[in-house]
């Protein structure tokens, strides 16, 4: 049960959510619960997670890692996660976390899941969690989990610690398993989270390649043979940069671990058996130099303080840096200062003679020595300063160029701020609505006066007296009322229609006068808005000019940013500002006293 602190920053929060929804490495990924939240999904509950906690905490939450070694259900993880919140004083009814649970995919070596569980420290009423000595309890609520579910118990370095908490909380049958179990020692782990980052990059499954070089080793006897098993997995043996440490490689050379730590073999028992073994293998050859791998110091043969060769071959007599050749120095290989080549012998066999057979010597102490005294002379040679000021012409340029924006983005700013304030858009629109009202209005008053005309035209019309009785002896008198009749309900409609337009006229011009006094009183803060904007466009400017006059005063300060440069610069315009203002009060401090006196 792993246990670490996280959430400082937002991108801490993002990076976790990003990590525990990966799918790959992942068979399958599922946010099994998140509580006391009101996001459903991750992201969103570690952020939530983070606004619970004070600006200045330190961390946000808690990243708890459920690793079983054997199957392992669901429902077990959530029991799991609830003992560990329980011994952390968190509720997991109302405490907000959230858990997760990552499928694996069949290997030997890997249990089918595990889950992680992301505690928040700080509750829903701003209190934190009792986070003291929290990595041993979770040790100790780990330690119990597995006894009880009847698995392997693993061995830790506060065993003993452990060992007296399981007894004071009264589990002494879980004590004395977590001792029988660290009877041997802590174990080593045969690699570590940075290292299975880079083998998961470079495309290298570790547990499949642990795996496989168990079994290797366990099925083979010689060095011989586990090479070629090791082979067929794509990987390969090469010897440490410690005397005895056999490193395994993966195909493109990224590093699996140390062979005694992957096969849980002290390392002396590896170094023997392949040792014997190769030398039965292939008798009269010389051991196989050391290979330099990746991120491993590799022993100088040539020092005065060195233990061997890389190669784990015995150290040549005469000092570090091989046999002393006959009448050589022994001052320079290390041997003793008052033997007869202080005298001067016979030549060096380097000097003028041929270069003997074999590997090339180590460099000398002298040589060595020289080397130091002319990187010393290099070096108090250079100026510092020199350096720096070179460096800084070099951004001199670029940071005059990004001033120059700034003050152009400043100005811009500024002129937007003095414009006059426009219309709002809603008085805009209220006055266009308003003139179409109007021409609609305009329209039916217009066809209300042609009904009424046509009604009128037609009671001029109507017949009276003996013209009535003729029309009627006609037949022309009741089509001319039914006409009328007509004429009269269109011009009476026509005229209602007139009415409902006036009133939406009426109505829009108060919408107007509403949204032209909304305008009016929003209008104060828009001004004070520009204002504040314009001061703050000017002082931009000033920063800038003053920024642009800082670099060409001292080149030197090309190197800063601009933000930086911004800020001395506001720091010089106070000053200045500061001055102007006291030399005024000086002046009128200064000036003729008007008055009697």
């Amino acid at each position: 049960m792993q246990h670490v602190r996280h959430g400082r920053t937002a991108r801490d929060a993002m990076n976790l959510a990003r990590h525990l929804l990966r799918l790959d490495g992942n068979a399958s990924v599922e946010v099994v619960r998140v509580v006391g939240l009101a996001a459903t999904d991750l992201p969103g509950a570690l952020a939530a997670m983070r606004r619970l906690a004070p600006r200045t905490a330190a961390a946000a939450f808690h990243h708890i890692s459920l690793a079983p070694s054997g199957t392992c259900a669901v429902a077990d993880l959530r029991a799991d996660a609830d003992r560990a919140m329980r011994e952390m004083g968190a509720d997991p009814a109302i405490h907000p976390h959230a858990l997760v649970v990552h499928g694996k995919a069949s290997v030997a070596g890997r249990a089918p899941c595990h889950a992680h569980l992301v505690v928040a420290h700080w509750g829903l009423e701003g209190q934190a969690l009792d986070d003291s000595w929290l990595h041993l309890r979770l040790e100790r609520v780990a330690r119990e989990i597995e006894h009880d579910r009847g698995e392997p118990l693993t061995p830790g370095r506060h065993d003993r610690a452990l060992v007296k908490a399981l007894r004071a909380r009264g589990r002494p049958e879980v004590a004395a398993a977590l001792e029988a179990a660290g009877s041997d020692g802590p174990p080593r782990s045969a690699t570590t989270p940075g290292a299975r980052q880079r083998l998961r990059r470079a495309g290298v499954d570790d547990v499949a390649a642990r795996a496989a070089v168990k079994a290797a080793w366990a099925a083979t006897t010689g060095p011989a043979a586990l090479r070629d098993a090791l082979a067929g997995a794509g990987l390969s043996l090469a010897p440490g940069g410690k005397p005895g440490v056999w490193t395994v490689i993966a195909a493109g050379g990224a590093v699996v671990g140390a062979l005694d730590r992957i096969v849980t073999q002290k390392r002396a028992v590896v170094a023997a058996r392949m040792e014997e073994s190769d030398d039965r293998t292939n008798p009269g050859t010389a051991p196989v130099p050391a290979a330099a791998l990746p991120g491993d110091p590799q022993p100088d043969p040539g020092h005065r303080y060195a233990h061997g060769s890389a190669d784990g071959a015995p150290r040549p007599a005469g000092g570090a840096g091989g046999p002393v050749p006959p009448g050589g120095s022994a001052r320079d290989t290390g041997g003793d200062p008052g033997g007869p080549a202080r005298g001067g012998g016979p030549a060096r066999p380097d000097r003028g003679g041929p270069a003997p057979a074999g590997p090339a010597p180590a460099p000398r102490r002298r040589d060595r020595i020289r080397e130091a005294a002319a990187a010393h002379r290099l070096a108090r040679g250079l100026n510092p300063a020199t350096i720096q000021e070179e460096a800084a012409r070099r951004y001199l340029a670029a940071r005059l160029a990004e001033v120059e924006a700034v003050y152009h983005r400043a100005r811009r700013e500024r002129d937007e701020a003095r414009a006059p304030v426009p219309e709002p858009a809603a008085v805009a629109e209220a006055r266009a609505l308003e003139v179409r009202a109007r021409e609609e209005a305009g329209r039916v008053q217009a066809e209300a006066d042609a009904a009424e005309a046509r009604r009128a035209a037609l009671a001029a019309l109507m017949p009276a007296g003996w013209r009535r009785a003729w029309w009627w002896a006609r037949g022309r008198l009741r089509p001319h009322r039914v006409a009328l009749a007509q004429e009269t309900g269109a011009a009476r409609d026509a005229r209602d229609m007139a009415m409902v337009h006036a009133r939406i006229v009426s109505g829009r011009a108060f919408g107007i006068e509403v949204e032209v006094e909304k305008a009016v009183r929003r209008r104060p803060a828009e001004v004070q808005r520009r204002r504040e904007a314009e001061v703050k466009a000017v002082r931009t400017m000033e920063q800038a000019v003053i920024a642009a006059d800082l670099l060409r005063a001292d080149p030197g300060r090309g190197a800063l940013p601009v933000p930086d440069l911004m800020r001395l610069a506001e720091t010089e315009r106070r000053l200045r500002r500061t001055g102007e203002e006291a030399r005024a009060v000086l002046e009128v401090a200064s000036g003729p006293r008007l008055g009697p006196r």
